[in-house]
């Protein structure tokens, strides 16, 4: 594991309830399955027998021949190559059938910092693996028996499942929701869980700002209508004001009809004799 200073606030809480959740029982079932499938001991620890790719990429050669096309060996690997293997063993993975979102990250091994990953993609693959054509390692099933609580034992008859069934897919529903992935140093874990957070008021803060405007806009909107009704009923009102101001209309017989014509003088026909 790289040498890491103390871990304080956020990191340290993280790491603690990882270490917390890490099923040793796992740890051990996985390790005899890959020594079983290759036919070999573990030379070191559990991460320090992995770290380095090597076994990783045997292992699914083994599963499917020829899936990892290049594996660098030797005693004094660099690091990067190690992370090579790895990256190339995770890649097989997603090749034989596992999600993305299933497979751990490759500082996740390489450091230490997250095994309860690394332990359920290995779990993953292990189920997944009597499934290859022409597979004979051991069934992973009669290695590996999760315990049971009492209360997932209630959970399991509800459901109508096998106990180890239930107490696996609480497990994993477990390490889902607190897997923190990072492929920087664990102060990171922190930064993506303020990161998280902040998101999520943005988020909230956004959706308050449209819901706010769409009132706004409601508003105007209804401001809009209430003026040009009040523009509408200012026109009629001067309209009604300006028909009351017209000179009302002389209706009867005409003024004409009461004044007596002037004769027309040079009208009047003269008729002279001859």
């Amino acid at each position: 594991m790289a040498n890491q200073g103390p871990l304080y606030g956020i990191a340290a809480t993280i790491k603690q309830k990882r270490e917390e959740t890490y099923e040793v029982a796992l740890e051990q079932a996985l390790q005899k399955w890959i020594e079983g499938v290759l036919g070999i001991t573990f030379p070191s620890s559990f991460q320090e027998s992995l770290k380095d790719g090597i076994i990783l990429c045997n292992l699914a050669n083994t599963l499917r021949k020829g899936v990892v096309r290049r594996i660098d060996t030797g005693s004094n690997l660099k690091p990067f190559k190690m992370m090579e293997n790895i990256n190339a063993f995770l890649k097989a993975c997603v090749f034989l059938g596992l999600s993305q979102n299933d497979c751990f990250v490759t500082v996740d091994l390489y450091e230490g910092k997250n095994m309860n990953a690394v332990l359920d993609t290995l779990q993953l693959l292990a189920k997944h693996s009597k499934s290859f054509p022409g597979y004979k390692g051991p069934n992973f099933d009669d290695l590996y028996r999760p315990a049971v609580s009492p209360y997932q034992e209630e959970i399991s008859k509800a459901q109508g499942l096998q106990p180890s069934e239930s107490a696996s897919r609480a497990r994993s529903s477990s390490n889902s929701a607190n897997r923190a992935r990072s492929p920087s140093n664990s102060s990171t874990d922190a930064s993506n869980t303020s990161s998280d957070s902040i998101s999520s008021i943005r988020n909230t803060s956004s959706a308050n700002l449209n819901t706010a405007n769409t009132s706004s806009a409601n508003l105007n909107t209804a401001n809009t209508s209430s003026t040009n009704l009040n523009t509408a009923n200012t026109s009629s009102t001067s309209l009604n004001n300006a028909a009351s101001s017209q000179p009302s209309v002389i209706t009867g017989p005409s003024v004409r009809g009461f004044i007596e014509p002037e004769p027309d003088y040079f009208s009047v026909a003269v008729d002279f004799e001859d």
